[in-house]
């Protein structure tokens, strides 16, 4: 008798023993159907992510219920889950067999540097790369973008009402928002960095001295810059993305999330682990993220879009890398060298 479809969410996930299922001796099925026998015949899937808990939940139960397959779910920031992934994985027992962290290049290398993960392209995935989006498939770093996460805004809506919300990056230049800004700190992160970057290289240098003669107040991350607005600390919080504002706002805090028409975005990569205990399950997982319909599931939320979005892909710039060089520069611009 069949198993009914389940989702375990896990505090944590306790590494097993390493066992006949685990590992890339698995073969690569030749065809769609052969894969999901052998995922099913696994029965179950590990997954760490860093996406927000709501399509985390969404994206893991809808491949449980149609696949009939368990996935249990640890879900952590990204840095905190490249560290984990990498330490069990260097360990030769990894905790997930599939990892979704915010896409970044300096922590992808290691992975790829270490073998610690099958390259998407490499791995027998039906389907992939020939028929995904291009500029979303990251062959260097042997993944793939599953999800675009735009840089907005965070307002307080007790404070900013009406004409006053910004909507474009211009906007917060104005003396108007004198001492009312808050934001990650500029080299808090490398995906900040690279918003930053992408600041400077869209709106010139001038925005960044507009940004420091307003004395923006600048904090170490997005999730405290956010959590400073709800709280009324703050006018405005750059950069806002929709899975840091919208968990405050359902609980009722003032705050909402503003898009900005034409921004940067982060990247949500997905990996397979080397040494994956359900490889199969893995697989089978990763071509169903990489379809329009797995696709589907991580954009329930405004503020987030699909590669297979073609319209919504046209206002969004993945980031790129900021160099050494650059870094001085934006910090210098910005008064916070």
């Amino acid at each position: 008798m069949a198993l009914a479809p389940a989702l375990v969410v896990m505090l944590a996930i306790t590494a097993c023993g390493s066992g006949a299922k685990g590992g890339a001796a698995t073969p690569p099925s030749s065809t769609g159907s052969d894969l999901v026998k052998a995922a099913q015949s696994e029965g179950e899937l590990a997954v760490y992510g860093a996406v927000a808990p709501a399509v985390l939940d969404r994206v893991t139960k809808s491949f449980a219920e149609k696949y009939n397959i368990k996935v249990s779910t640890v879900r952590m920031s990204s840095s905190q889950l490249y560290t984990r992934f990498a330490n069990e994985a260097k360990s030769g027992n990894p905790g997930a067999d599939v990892i979704l962290p915010t896409f970044g290049e300096r922590d992808t290398s290691v992975l790829v540097d270490d073998k610690l993960i099958t390259p998407l392209q490499d791995a027998g995935i039906p389907g992939y790369p020939a028929d995904y989006p291009k500029q979303s498939v990251l062959t260097d770093f042997g993944t793939a973008a599953v999800n675009y996460v735009p840089n907005g805004l965070a307002f307080n809506t007790d404070m900013v009402k009406g004409d006053e919300i910004p909507t474009d990056w211009s906007d917060i230049a104005d003396p108007k928002w004198k001492g009312k800004l808050i934001a990650a700190y500029p080299n808090s992160s490398p995906n900040t960095l690279n918003f930053f970057n992408f600041l400077l290289e869209t709106e010139g240098p001038d925005f960044l001295k507009a940004l420091r003669a307003n004395n923006v107040k600048y904090v170490d991350g997005e999730s405290p810059a956010v959590q400073a607005v709800a709280a009324g600390e703050a006018a405005l919080a750059f950069p806002g993305n929709s899975p840091f504002i919208l968990p405050l706002a359902d609980k009722g805090a003032p705050i909402k999330y503003q898009a900005i028409e034409n921004t940067s975005g982060l990247r949500i990569g997905a990996f397979l682990a080397a040494k994956a205990k359900h490889p199969n399950a893995a697989r089978l997982f990763l071509q169903y993220v990489l379809s329009e319909e797995g696709a589907a599931k991580f954009t329930g939320e405004p503020g987030l879009t699909s590669p297979h979005d073609v319209e919504g892909m046209k206002h969004v710039t993945p980031e790129e890398p900021t160099s050494a060089e650059r870094e001085k520069e934006i910090l210098r611009l910005l008064g916070e060298a």
